[in-house]
């Protein structure tokens, strides 16, 4: 049985790695110290009975609280359930994600939610109640709503997936920064593009990444904390698509391991290979958005833009007519796309496949 660990007991024991506990360990305290003060009458988790879940591994254990039930019936009859990762005060970012490539128009067979952690003020609060009157496609959390503690809202997108909606075939897992369009992910479900494996994660593979080791980076990682050189392939962490089984397993090996506070090295790195899931590389579906109007450093730019990883007016397109470019994210080191201005470049291919489509069928006939 894994007993459910103090905050001093928790991820690090050596002092190299308590740097980086010590972020965690006052966010959690912050987080703590601000649940028990509110006198809110209308906190966001108490409106309808909270579900709690526990997010169990080797050395961790963080209970976190879900305000609600899901609605499962969102979920019949759908293809792909994606969960976008967001923060509290991200409203018009959500916003132009439900106007552009979260509309009706892309969403017929696929069911879209928001992932969001913990309001820290009773305007938020009011603000998300109304999002979630409004729209009903929020899931507002008890995590602590900053970086460090991403891992735990992917964890909540798939136990929300893994309970409610086992039945969904594929998942994706997204940014609020990303753009994907879920009809066409669904064509290339029907079309049997992403092929048969069972367990498996198609994105665009990072191979060979280092830790960094500078204590004063962004991503810095103790050597105490993580002691290879190299971290195991994984999927590039802004999105990536998988397959049902794989949230399942994945969920079922958490607590045989040790908690990793890097999501994507996490989740589709050690978590996959200690589970048997696959990993694809999927350049064709998958790109970056290096457009030229955005390129504020040049060597950023000139880093990824090459053959197979950036984005183009002109896509190729499948024997449907379709263009192969579904989604779109950005590299580390790349300007974060504006939503809305990359949904229509993401969209302009479609016509030239169309007409690529239409001229081959007349040929044919």
């Amino acid at each position: 049985m894994i007993k459910s660990m103090t905050p001093t007991q928790s991820i690090f024991c050596t002092p190299a790695a308590r740097i980086v506990a010590v972020i965690l360990l006052v966010e959690i305290g912050l987080f703590t110290y601000w649940s028990l003060g509110t006198s809110s009458s209308h906190h966001v988790l108490s409106l309808s009975c909270p579900i709690s879940v526990n997010a169990t591994f080797a050395n961790y254990r963080l209970n976190y609280k879900l305000a609600g039930e899901f609605d499962a019936v969102r979920c019949e009859g759908k293809k792909l359930f994606i969960f976008v990762i967001t923060t509290v005060s991200s409203y018009d970012q959500r916003d132009v994600i439900r106007q552009t490539w979260a509309s009706n128009k892309h969403t017929r067979h696929a069911v879209v939610t928001f992932i969001v952690g913990q309001p820290k003020t009773r305007i938020h609060e009011e603000l998300l109640i109304h999002e979630s009157d409004t729209y009903g496609d929020i899931v507002v959390t008890s995590i602590p709503d900053s970086y460090n503690f991403t891992a735990f809202k992917v964890h909540a997108g798939y136990y929300l997936h893994n309970t409610y909606c086992p039945h969904v075939p594929f998942v994706l897992r997204a940014d609020d920064d990303i753009v994907a369009l879920p009809d066409r992910f669904v064509h290339f479900i029907n079309s049997g593009f992403f092929g048969n494996d069972e367990k498996a994660i198609y994105g665009i593979l990072v191979k060979n990444s280092k830790p960094v080791r500078d204590p004063n980076h962004k991503w810095y990682i103790p050597m105490d904390y993580y002691n290879q050189s190299a971290f195991p392939t994984y999927v590039n962490g802004p999105a990536y698509l998988m397959t049902a089984k794989s949230t399942e397993a994945i969920l079922e090996k958490t607590p045989e391991t040790t908690f990793f506070w890097i999501e994507d090295v996490l989740f589709t790195g050690l978590m996959a290979e200690k589970t048997g899931v696959k990993l694809v590389e999927s350049l064709g579906i998958f790109k970056f958005y290096c457009n030229e109007r955005d390129k504020s450093d040049r060597s950023a730019f000139d880093n990824w833009d090459h053959e197979g990883y950036c984005m183009r007016q002109a896509s190729s397109c499948d024997k449907s007519g379709v263009p192969h470019v579904t989604l779109i994210s950005h590299a580390p080191d790349f300007p974060r796309p504006n939503v809305e201005r990359a949904y229509n470049d993401m969209m302009m291919p479609l016509k030239t496949c169309e007409e690529e489509y239409a001229k081959n069928s007349v040929g044919d006939a």
